[in-house]
């Protein structure tokens, strides 16, 4: 009778200790998803808002235009105020009638100058998109003569001639990917033991382009966010690296707990009775 009293509390304490362990690794599975699924969203909306703030500087460019009723005015001087106070631009171009003809600094971008943007193969799908929907759009990532990544936004220009618009040209902005990272904080996440990704697209593949990756390699569970910008979604893959809430060490845990318990109920059922003498 004992014995058959010891293999119930055995299978019991057995299918008790496999219910919480899958309760349990439910519990911290979802508050792990949930603590990744801030990060992103906190990491997306940074980068979607430092995109958008840094292009708000081709409106001042337009702007400027519109006044001088499209004639140039001290670009450089007035680009270099425009790039300090807002950051984290690596150049701003003045395009007119497509042709590239400013652009601040001039050092190291010497090679922009002259480029046709609605004729350049490279160029002329956003530029042509812009002109159509006459607003701000997004090129790229593409790689830069400097050998850098970055992602540029051409606002077209139109002045009012006898009540028209008129196409003027292009106001530009020029962001590297690594100080949209920098400027974000994004290129943190290594440090904090996150592996990530950002991809888009490619509107001329239709394939997955991964244009940023972690130095760790992205493992299960994953979380994904969309970042919206104009004519274009990126997309945040974020996961952890930090193993500390691993099942692994979890059932190491509960296994040495439930061969403790069900050693103490072998023990006292299975012991055998001695005769008190009187």
């Amino acid at each position: 009778m004992r014995q058959f009293i010891c293999t119930l509390c055995i299978f019991f304490i057995a299918s008790f200790g496999l219910y919480w362990q899958n309760e349990n690794r439910r519990h911290l599975e979802k508050a792990h998803l949930q603590y990744l699924n801030e990060i992103a969203q906190s990491e997306a909306t940074a980068i979607e808002r430092r995109v958008h703030s840094a292009f708000v500087a081709t409106n001042f460019l337009a702007f400027e235009i519109k006044q001088n009723d499209g004639a140039f005015f001290d670009f450089e001087n007035y680009a270099r105020e425009v790039i300090n106070s807002v950051g984290g631009i690596s150049n701003l171009q003045l395009a007119r009638n497509g042709i590239v003809s400013h652009v601040y600094p001039r050092a190291g971008n010497e090679l922009t100058i002259g480029n046709q943007l609605l004729v350049d193969a490279k160029t002329n799908k956003e530029a042509k998109l812009a002109l159509k929907t006459k607003q701000l759009t997004l090129a790229g990532p593409v790689e830069t003569h400097q050998g850098k990544v970055a992602v540029i936004g051409r606002n077209p220009i139109f002045i009012k001639n006898s009540n028209e618009d008129v196409f003027w040209g292009f106001a530009s902005a020029m962001i590297t990917v690594d100080d949209l990272l920098v400027s974000t904080k994004f290129s943190q996440l290594d440090q904090r033991k996150y592996a990530y990704q950002l991809s888009r697209i490619h509107p001329d593949t239709q394939r997955e382009d991964v244009f940023v990756r972690s130095v760790s390699n992205i493992v299960e569970p994953v979380i994904t966010k969309k970042i919206n910008l104009p004519n274009a979604s990126w997309t945040l893959t974020l996961s952890s690296t930090n193993t500390s809430w691993s099942k692994q060490s979890n059932y190491l845990l509960n296994i040495f707990l439930g061969l403790l318990l069900i050693y103490g109920a072998c023990y006292v059922f299975l012991k055998p009775n001695i005769p008190k003498k009187f």
